[in-house]
């Protein structure tokens, strides 16, 4: 009897030699599942899934099925054999090599064991200082709190703040109101109320909800035993009532919104500090949604922040690993390069080198907090969540007519009315967003065995595509399909079938909307649109610019590349605040060194991916991986034409990629991740992954 680590060899060469080429699940020498009578499955596993889907969708069955499997199938046995397969498969033994130099170096220094003692005297410290008690103490106290105490909190709280809406809607006093604020003061106070009939606390109220349960116990990496506890908190009712009417009446000087945006910090904050994980959702979710504060970047560079601080703490303590291979070396000297590039320090390069780097650290926070599968399978679902939410919210106001009616050419475009513009205060900048989150839904689309999950991702998937294109941004339809493409295509080649109908379709659309998508469509790369004429004479001042500069660059900031740029700038395009392409911008800001590093990090994570794609034995976090890079070179290909990292929120967006891609594959090669929540307190100084 053959098992699941046994296939039939004779069996499979007997299926290849008939045409049934199988794909990536058995191209790439996974082997599939198998029965106990040695029988294959064919539905089981993400790349089964993936694979049948690809199938069913795009070819049906027959010799056309059997053709496009055999040809694909010859394609991919080719570069199996090809020395790129060869260069991926031997990424490890680079990592290897870069971590042992580091452990190496560590062991033979004197001043790394004096601070792994310093710290563990930190650590020790922390852990028996009164405050830290105290916030234990707070917690343990929380999590048996009835829920009715919650209830009557926001109970009162909502149902005051409406009281005062109204009072100062009929009296006239404070100035204009927003409608928000009562919507809002509404909901919080009708959430209370199925709260207050409730006997459960707070720890029983999450402990038997299957989804909370199962998002806390396995990503976040909450410990089982600290969910549905019995036992009675304290009855903090009259304190819970007290501060929602005070709370409440403060809305007559602040709006509800932000004093309950506060509230919401403060909860958020310390299930981060004591679950750091959580913090990537929070990351994840606020890239577009910072887009409601007045300082975007800011918002986003504040919850990174306090995700940092918390990771930190921990690391501090010994209670998480740090993660530093072959793929964080370049990310390391990039972030680097950006901060050199904030010399001379004039305020606007300064503060513009501060928060790129900021943003760069999302990376090594993605790579050292998403160490298991259930976390990556939570962050690529929040991504294509946000994603989704982003376009659905812009085809709304594009439909009901609240799209911005900027940033058209009524002259070349007259059809073309208003661009989609949501979040992001640019239609270029959503669409480049939009772009990034389309190879995470695609994922989900042909990923999953389950049919709503495929029903699910479709929709996902139909709406960016859609919001996508209803922002009229060329740059952006070019990074999508190139996205698309490269996950579908390394995801499983039998997604190249699939490219002659997606072709149809797109020339369908363009026939049926000539004076919208066609025109558009037709206008790229034509010299006859002014914007190409102008986009090419920015990129012909940018590069005798680079050759003045391209060793040690101008300096971080849009000032630092204005002052520069006009003395080399083309009749007509002197007020350019870019460069309108990434790499000419990152070669005149931070030289060649900060050229030369980016690019080596991208090469390097998506080697990585590559190898986790065609070699492990994962299939969930595999697939993951891909799908993250390929939403990052939706990006890259997109910068060719435009400047992406003109929003500090897309550089975040861009690197946050990057590093899930970097975490998910590393995943990807650790069959049972060690949940990094239960590393000791003894363990402060570990510096390598924990891997069982």
């Amino acid at each position: 009897m053959r098992g699941r680590s046994e296939p039939d060899p004779e069996r499979e060469s007997a299926l290849a030699a008939a045409g049934d080429v199988y794909g990536i699940d058995d191209v790439y020498g996974t082997g599939g599942e198998y029965d106990n009578e040695g029988k294959k499955k064919t539905g089981n596993g993400y790349w089964a899934s993936f694979r049948s889907g690809v199938r069913r969708f795009f070819l049906g069955k027959g010799i056309i099925a059997r053709g496009v499997s055999r040809f694909c199938g010859g394609l991919s046995s080719a570069f199996r054999r090809g020395a790129a397969s060869a260069f991926l498969r031997s990424y490890p033994e680079s990592d290897r090599r870069v971590r042992e130099g580091i452990a190496a170096k560590k062991a033979a220094s004197g001043l790394g064991r004096r601070l792994s003692a310093l710290r563990r005297r930190t650590a020790a410290l922390i852990e028996n200082s009164a405050f830290s008690r105290l916030c234990g103490a707070a917690h343990a106290r929380l999590m048996l709190m009835r829920s009715r105490v919650f209830g009557a909190f926001l109970l009162s709280f909502g149902g005051y703040s409406a009281v005062v809406w109204l009072i100062r809607y009929y009296t006239q006093y404070g100035g204009a109101l927003s409608y928000a604020d009562l919507v809002c003061a509404a909901a919080a106070a009708l959430a209370g109320l199925p709260l207050l009939g409730s006997e459960l606390n707070l720890s029983q109220l999450l402990g038997r909800s299957d989804f909370f349960r199962s998002l806390m116990t396995g990503p976040v990496g909450v410990p089982p035993e600290e969910l549905d506890r019995d036992g009675k908190g304290p009855s903090a009712l009259a304190p819970a009532v007290g501060a929602g009417i005070l709370l409440g009446l403060l809305t007559m000087f602040v709006p509800f919104r932000y004093l309950a945006a506060a509230c919401a910090a403060v909860a958020v904050a310390s299930a981060v500090f004591r679950y750091p994980e959580a913090g990537m959702g929070l990351i994840i979710l606020a890239v577009p949604v910072s887009g409601l504060f007045p300082r975007p970047s800011i918002a986003l560079c504040a919850v990174i922040g306090t995700v940092a601080a918390a990771y930190a703490l921990k690391l501090l303590m010994g209670k998480r690993a740090p993660e530093f291979g072959v793929s964080e070396i370049f990310p390391a000297a990039f972030g680097l390069a950006t901060l050199l590039s904030a010399f001379p320090l004039s305020g606007d390069s300064f503060r513009s080198a501060l928060l790129s780097a900021a943003f760069v650290c999302v990376y090594f926070l993605a790579v050292c907090l998403i160490r298991s599968r259930p976390a990556v399978q939570v962050c690529l679902r929040a991504q294509v969540l946000a994603s989704t939410v982003t376009a659905a919210a812009g085809i709304f106001l594009y439909v009901t007519g609240r799209a911005p009616s900027g940033w058209l050419d009524v002259s070349e475009f007259p059809e073309i009315t208003s661009r989609l513009t949501v979040f992001f205060a640019n239609p270029n900048m959503t669409g480049f967003y939009l772009a990034l989150g389309f190879a995470p839904a695609l994922s989900l689309m042909f990923g999953s065995g389950v049919r709503g999950q495929k029903l699910a991702g479709f929709l996902c998937a139909s709406l960016i595509l859609v919001a996508d294109v209803l922002t009229w941004s060329r740059a952006s339809w070019i990074g999508l399909a190139a996205g698309g493409v490269l996950f579908a295509v390394s995801a499983d080649p039998l997604s190249l079938a699939a490219l002659p109908p997606a072709a149809g379709l797109a020339a369908l659309a363009a026939h049926l909307f000539p004076g919208t998508f066609g025109a558009r469509l037709a206008s790229v790369g034509s010299m006859s649109d002014s914007t190409n004429v102008y986009r090419s004479d920015v990129w012909k001042g940018a590069v005798d610019l680079v050759r003045r500069v391209w060793l040690t660059g101008v300096g971080a900031g849009g000032d630092a590349f204005r002052e520069a740029y006009v003395v080399f700038a083309v009749q007509g395009a002197e007020s350019a605040p870019h460069s309108h392409s990434i790499y000419l911008q990152l070669l005149i800001a931070t030289g060649a060194a900060g050229l030369l590093t980016f690019i080596c990090s991208v090469a390097v994570v998506l080697r990585k991916t590559g190898w986790a794609g065609i070699g492990q034995s994962d299939r969930r976090s595999s697939p993951a991986a891909l799908a993250f890079a390929g939403g990052a070179v939706s990006a890259l290909v997109s910068g060719i034409f435009d400047q992406v990292f003109y929003n500090y929120r897309l550089l975040c967006a861009f690197w946050l990629f990057l590093g899930l891609a970097s975490a998910a594959a590393g995943t990807a090669a650790r069959r049972d991740a060690a949940p990094a929540a239960h590393v000791s307190p003894e363990s402060a100084d570990l510096e390598v992954a924990i891997e069982n």
